[in-house]
């Protein structure tokens, strides 16, 4: 089972790196000054919170953010992963894709930085040691929406209505050199059934993970019907 596979993952892995799919397109990522999801407020906010350490031992160490501190993210519910653009090869339409993640557990989290030391924490100050075992990806697969920016040619037979009706999504989570692949536990669409025509479509594709470290990277695919990846999106805090 997954779950198994990645519990016998060797505690010592060295320090996960981005994991490269060949032949698959990288999703553009969303700048943190673009994300109203996941707000970057300013390091200098005079208002920021003051750091709380724990002062006697076997207490959980706390750090919040204090002035002078780099805020690179305060994290909601819900993250943007990006967008990625691909075309047809043959009818030459173009679709774009648009992801997040989702989970309960994500919101609160704040990654900030200070003196060159890199902190991830929880909204009391408790570092964070796991990502959510129970994610769900909202996918987006739109031909209304067109990017500025160059598109990957994919191999897909079809109009572009059928295209985007007929998704499929699988998960990798890497730890280190190391990779396990998860199905979704449950996928739908949203918005207008399938038997009416739409240049829009919307997916929310569920997933259990089991146990996730906190350095683990989680890496969705988007793939044709037939299991083909045409474009990936990451989910790492570190």
């Amino acid at each position: 089972m997954a779950c198994a596979a990645l519990a016998a993952f060797a505690a010592s892995a060295q320090s996960p790196t981005t994991p490269k799919t060949e032949g698959v397109s990288s999703a553009k990522p969303l700048s943190p000054q673009s994300i109203s999801a996941a707000e970057a407020p300013e390091a200098n906010n005079e208002h920021a919170m003051t750091s709380s350490l724990a002062a006697a031992p076997g207490l959980i160490p706390r750090f919040l953010p204090r002035g002078g501190d780099q805020i690179i993210w305060r994290l909601r519910d819900r993250i943007p992963l990006g967008t990625e653009s691909v075309m047809l090869s043959q009818s030459k339409r173009r679709a774009t894709l648009l992801v997040s993640a989702e989970s309960p557990q994500l919101d609160g989290i704040t990654i900030f930085s200070r003196e060159g030391t890199r902190y991830i924490v929880h909204s009391d100050g408790s570092p964070v040691r796991s990502l959510p075992s129970q994610i769900t990806f909202r996918i987006t697969a739109s031909d209304l929406l067109q990017l500025n920016e160059e598109p990957t040619s994919i191999d897909a037979n079809g109009d572009i209505q059928a295209f985007l009706s007929d998704l499929t999504f699988v998960a990798k989570v890497f730890r280190g050199l190391d990779e396990v692949r998860f199905e979704p536990v449950s996928v739908r669409q949203v918005g207008l059934p399938l038997s009416v025509p739409a240049d829009e479509r919307i997916y929310r594709a569920a997933f259990d993970f089991g146990k996730l470290d906190v350095n683990d990277h989680v890496v969705l695919l988007v793939n044709t019907s037939d299991g083909t990846p045409i474009a990936k999106f990451f989910l790492q805090l570190d």
